[in-house]
């Protein structure tokens, strides 16, 4: 009898351990596939079935400024010889009140064009609790090549901005930024994400650069006199450009003339690296951070 009283208990124990085995698996999986709903939920717009469009032009003169600000997704721009500014605007929202709440304003006088993607009419529980995750937008513009100043800012996703004559501004971004081809003072800050973009010519006001997280890739098209002082960063620099002359190099420090100096590129409490070349030049990262052929030092050594 106890024989048979211990069989059954062990037959009962293997089967409950088996089972909670089994079933332990099965809630690793259900667990896991919900993780993965829950991603692919956030990263799709399945769940945003209300959609806007906005499309206007406006006539630019060359002295016209751009504005764009407020975006809780991607801004592309692109340019052209023509004088026409041409706006497109998807908004996506999971209901169509949030449209009513949260309004894109498009406002053009005395030669300034505003476009605001999410304007709040009015501000309620809801809206504190949810913030920007029930409206999605995305800004595609094709604007003058010539403008007085172009402005992006307060935009929560890529910007990708193509050749521009003028003065450049692109702040408080959390995505990466691309620039074609700027002529002009260019200015980046607040930037949560890489930077890439291509200078052709260096404006007497230089190139100013703070509170970036992210390498920064700058290129040129034309021969590089400029002075680069870099303060407060924890990266490295590869300045790989000829008659690259480093004055101080240390303690998050860096200052160096290239060519026979000239505006200043300035660059403050970034982290991620800095690399200067010429256009065409193979991406960082491919090549081992050279100065007149020595190899530079952690800034924040």
């Amino acid at each position: 009898m106890k024989k048979t009283t211990l069989v059954l208990f062990v037959t009962i124990f293997a089967a409950t351990a088996i089972s909670s085995g089994c079933f332990s698996k099965r809630l690793q999986a259900a667990k896991a596939n919900q993780a993965a709903k829950a991603e692919n939920k956030g990263n799709d717009d399945a769940d945003f079935n209300a959609r806007e469009e906005i499309t206007q032009t406006f006539t630019l003169a060359p002295d016209s400024e751009v504005e764009v600000v407020g975006i809780n997704g991607s801004v592309d721009i692109t340019t052209s010889e023509s004088n026409k500014a041409e706006i497109y605007i998807l908004r996506l929202a999971r209901s169509k009140d949030t449209f009513e709440r949260r309004k894109a304003h498009l406002s053009f006088e005395n030669n300034q064009l505003k476009i605001r993607g999410n304007a709040r009419e009015s501000s309620g529980l809801w809206d504190s609790i949810t913030g920007d995750n029930e409206l999605r937008t995305r800004i595609t513009l094709k604007l003058p090549r010539k403008l007085q100043e172009l402005s992006v800012g307060g935009c929560n996703g890529r910007v990708n901005i193509g050749e521009i004559e003028g003065g450049l501004e692109v702040h408080n971004i959390g995505g990466k930024v691309t620039v074609a081809k700027a002529n002009g003072a260019v200015e980046f800050a607040g930037i949560n994400g890489k930077i890439e973009a291509t200078l052709a010519k260096l404006d007497k006001e230089g190139v100013s650069i703070h509170g970036v997280n992210g390498n920064i890739d700058l290129k040129f098209t034309e021969e590089v006199n400029a002075e680069v002082e870099m303060n407060g960063s924890n990266g490295r620099v590869n300045a790989d450009l000829p008659n690259v002359k480093v004055e101080d190099q240390k303690h998050g420090r860096y200052h160096a003339i290239i060519g026979t100096g000239g505006p200043s590129i300035e660059v403050n409490g970034t982290n991620g690296n800095l690399w200067l070349a010429r256009e065409g030049a193979t991406a960082s990262g491919t090549k081992t951070p050279t100065v007149t052929g020595k190899v530079l030092k952690t800034l924040s050594e």
